[in-house]
């Protein structure tokens, strides 16, 4: 049995980055990933990132509040679907995120902008060089540089509880071996969403949806799943919303896949 600080399920953007936060401030962390690689639905993703008073903007000329930036986000959704939002969450999370693109440059991700991304009322769209597949590269080569760990074909099959039910970390099958995993601290379920998993769609949604196939196929609520066995409660599971334009991906890689991510190059492309 291994002993970490913090446990990370899923090995996407937002996993990567959770582990990294962890391991930058001295925290024994580790990631543990499905696949045989990182990247998640992070890795097909165009690679926006929204933010208000950010340095990029500044430069720009652009003149942005986050105020305005909250008010701006309550519009993208239909009335029915933002009236269900966690305002108090959001807004925490949208003061937070010229801090956040401040952090990820500083790991050597790179982008240009701010473009313009209606209802948003200036440019606040801040696109990543070349492509979302930048953010994992640097995050995972940052995890390594702080000391963190990532197993991939690592499946996470259970929570691990003690006595009064606090998670307190993990069983999964690494080469095929049933682990134990502790968590002195806690343990974050990033393993992406349930858009590939037809019973929790039909079971929330109807069956009349459940034959959507999502973008990502490998995202199937591995992460609601397990919290549920562990006795949380799920809520808004209901709420579906987008895309409208989806593209079917080429079996091929795309040329942006061997651009630099990194280094001077990668630093050129964000400039031109």
């Amino acid at each position: 049995m291994s002993q970490f600080d913090v446990i990370i399920v899923g090995a996407g953007g937002s996993g990567l980055a959770a582990a990294c936060s962890v391991a930058e401030n001295g925290g024994q962390v580790l990631v543990l990933e499905k696949l045989p690689q990182p990247g998640g639905t992070t890795g097909i993703a165009v690679g926006s990132f929204t933010a208000a008073e950010t340095g990029i903007q500044r430069d720009a000329g652009t003149e942005d509040t986050v105020e305005n930036h909250i008010v701006d986000a309550a519009k993208f959704a239909p009335s029915k679907i933002e009236s269900r939002n966690n305002s108090e969450l959001r807004d925490f999370f949208l003061h937070e995120t010229a801090t956040t693109l401040d952090w990820l440059q500083s790991l050597g991700v790179s982008f240009i902008g701010p473009n313009p991304e209606p209802p948003n009322r200036v440019p606040r769209m801040h696109n990543v060089v070349p492509g979302a597949k930048a953010y994992v590269a640097a995050l995972q080569l940052a995890l390594r540089k702080f000391g963190g760990k990532l197993i991939c074909d690592a499946p996470v099959d259970q929570l691990l509880q003690d006595e009064s039910g606090r998670v307190v970390g993990v069983s999964a099958r690494v080469d095929g071996i049933l682990t134990e995993f502790r968590a002195a601290r806690g343990v974050v379920l990033a393993a992406g969403d349930y858009a590939n998993n037809a019973k929790i769609i039909a079971q929330y949604k109807g069956n009349q949806f459940q034959n959507i196939d999502g973008i990502n196929p490998f995202a199937t609520g591995d992460g609601h799943e397990l919290a549920r066995q562990a006795g949380a409660v799920l809520v808004n599971m209901d709420i579906t919303y987008g895309p409208e334009l989806r593209f079917v991906p080429s079996a091929k890689k795309p040329f942006q896949q061997w651009l630099p991510v990194s280094g001077i190059w990668s630093r050129i492309m964000a400039a031109v």
